[in-house]
C-alpha cells in the first residue's frame, strides 16, 4: 500500500511502507488527542539517494520536515504536513489534562462527528465552500467567533473518461475535507492560547461552527 504525502517538500509524493521506514524518522506521541505518528522526513532528492541505497536517512542533511499519519475513509492513511502541530504534540506530550480540558475534548469530538455526518449527507461539488470557525473564550467569559478556516482542497485529476476524473475528485474532495476535520476540529488543542495581536490575555477553543455555501 502506498501512502501519499500531502503538502511541503514532498507534496504528491508516494511511497510504500517499508520505504516510508527507509526514508523517515518516526516519531510516536502520547498527547491529548491520543497517540499521533509523526515522520520527519528530507527533501524528495534525497529520499530518492536513500531508495537508492546512496545515503542513509541518518546521514541526510535535510531539513528534516515533519509529517503527521492522517487516517482517510475506508481505513487508509496519507501523511500530511504538520509543522505547528509536531511542534504542539512535543510541548503537550504527556502532560495530564484537566477536567474542563477533557470536557472541551468531547465538544470537539462532538461537533466533527456532527460535521462529518453534514458533509456526508450534502452533495458537494468542486465549487462548494465549506469553512469551518472557532469559538473562542476569554478568562472573563466573552465570546468571540474567529475568522473562516477553509476545509477546501485543491484537487486537480487528469482521465480520458471525464465520469471516471469527476468520480476520482468527487470522492477525494469528500476524504480530503473530512480529514481536515478531524485534524483541525476533533485534534484541536484544549489548553489556553494566546495571540500576539491581543496581548495579556488568554482565550480557550469552547466549541466550533461549520458552514456549507
Amino acid at each position: 500500500m502506498a501512502f501519499r504525502f500531502v503538502g511541503g517538500q514532498l507534496d504528491g509524493a508516494s511511497f510504500e511502507h517499508d520505504q516510508v521506514n527507509r526514508i523517515a524518522r518516526l516519531h510516536s506521541l502520547s498527547t491529548e488527542s491520543g497517540n499521533r505518528l509523526f515522520v520527519l522526513v528530507p527533501p524528495l532528492t534525497q529520499c530518492q539517494q536513500i531508495l537508492a541505497g546512496a545515503l542513509t536517512k541518518e546521514d541526510a542533511e535535510g531539513p528534516l520536515v515533519p509529517y503527521e499519519r492522517t487516517p482517510l475513509p475506508g481505513g487508509q492513511f496519507e501523511f500530511r504536513l504538520a509543522i505547528e502541530a509536531f511542534a504542539e504534540a512535543l510541548r503537550t506530550r504527556d502532560q495530564p489534562l484537566t477536567a474542563e480540558q477533557l470536557a472541551r475534548k468531547r465538544v470537539y469530538a462532538e461537533n466533527a462527528d456532527e460535521f462529518i455526518n453534514r458533509l456526508r449527507a450534502t452533495t458537494l461539488s468542486g465549487s462548494s465552500e465549506v469553512n469551518v470557525f472557532k469559538i473562542f473564550v476569554d478568562e472573563q467569559g466573552n465570546e468571540y467567533r474567529g475568522e473562516a478556516i477553509s476545509l477546501v482542497p485543491l484537487i486537480t485529476a487528469q482521465f480520458e473518461d471525464r465520469s471516471v476524473a469527476h468520480q476520482f475528485v468527487a470522492e477525494r474532495f469528500l476524504e480530503t475535507i473530512i480529514g481536515n476535520v478531524n485534524s483541525i476540529v476533533r485534534h484541536a488543542p484544549s489548553g489556553p492560547q494566546q495571540f500576539p495581536n491581543v496581548p495579556g490575555r488568554t482565550f480557550v477553543i469552547s466549541k466550533f461552527e461549520m458552514e456549507i455555501d
